[in-house]
């Protein structure tokens, strides 16, 4: 086993490296070698291996000419009116118009953020024959849309017949119901939920609203408690959905995450996507096995 796992991360010193990064004596590399075969494809095994090995990848979008253009083409989308300060973060959020980049959609949001989700987080090169994308009439849980950007990016996806639940926080539903405001071709599908995220679980909605089914499900890592993963596990289990989790934070706490979908009762197979600028920024799909 150890022979075999040393030949994808090449050698002792890297396995001593990765074990020490994570600060877990007891940790074995067995472990980390039967969640590197969880990933679906050569890409994604890599990128798990460059990430817990401290490395960053060279096509991340700060050294990505595309990205670089895109950010520009957005940046410039600025309408010039309609901008909104938020003293919290000291930061003001221009009205942009991303026509020029395909999507008929108003929002006050960020050029880099926008660039980075609508750009390449889910359509760069498709991200695997477009596995990890929402299609149309899908019925999609959005756990963590802050200003909306994903909202509506999901709402565009699904088309008139499907539904955008959107879960945001307290400090910026506001902006969201701004921008929603802004699409009134797309809010006929969008449902904001005006309870916080924080304070209600996936399983305990989906129960309340009695949804039928549910299609796709995104979070955002970093923004809510862990646990509310584990607390969405019986719509995982009855519904199948596809995952997107926006991950931010340590490497440990991102092999406890690949942990869980090993001991979940569905097959997934996992594709991971390092789309933002900062190390332990990354896009992890789950893509649930059908039986053929």
């Amino acid at each position: 086993m150890l022979k075999s796992a040393l030949n994808y991360f090449k050698s002792k010193k890297l396995l001593k490296d990765i074990l020490a990064q994570n600060n877990e004596e007891n940790y074995l590399f067995s472990d980390i070698l039967k969640i590197h075969k969880m990933f679906a494809d050569k890409e994604s095994k890599k990128l798990f291996r460059e990430l817990l090995s401290g490395y960053r990848s060279k096509n991340l979008p700060d050294t990505n000419a595309a990205y670089i253009s895109d950010t520009l083409k957005i940046s410039q989308s600025d309408k010039g009116y309609g901008a909104i300060d938020i003293p919290l973060l000291n930061k003001t959020l221009p009205l942009l118009d991303l026509n020029q980049i395909g999507f008929k959609i108003k929002l006050n949001t960020d050029a880099d953020a926008t660039a980075a989700f609508f750009l390449q987080q889910y359509m760069e090169d498709g991200f695997r024959d477009n596995l990890c994308i929402p299609v149309k009439n899908d019925v999609v849980i959005d756990f963590g849309s802050n200003w909306g950007n994903s909202t509506l990016y999901f709402s565009h996806q699904v088309g008139k017949h499907g539904k955008v639940y959107s879960f945001s926080d307290k400090d910026n539903i506001e902006i969201l119901k701004n921008n929603i405001n802004y699409n009134p071709h797309l809010s006929t599908n969008i449902n904001i939920v005006d309870i916080p995220f924080s304070q209600i679980s996936i399983d305990e909605y989906v129960k309340r609203q009695e949804l039928e089914r549910v299609d796709y499900i995104k979070f955002e890592w970093g923004s809510f408690d862990p646990k509310t993963l584990l607390s969405a596990e019986t719509t995982f289990i009855k519904f199948t959905p596809k995952l997107a989790i926006d991950f931010s934070g340590k490497s440990r706490d991102f092999i406890n995450l690949l942990n869980y979908f090993r001991r979940l009762r569905i097959h997934y197979k996992l594709i991971i996507v390092n789309c933002i600028s900062s190390n332990w920024r990354v896009m992890l799909f789950a893509i649930p096995k059908r039986e053929k």
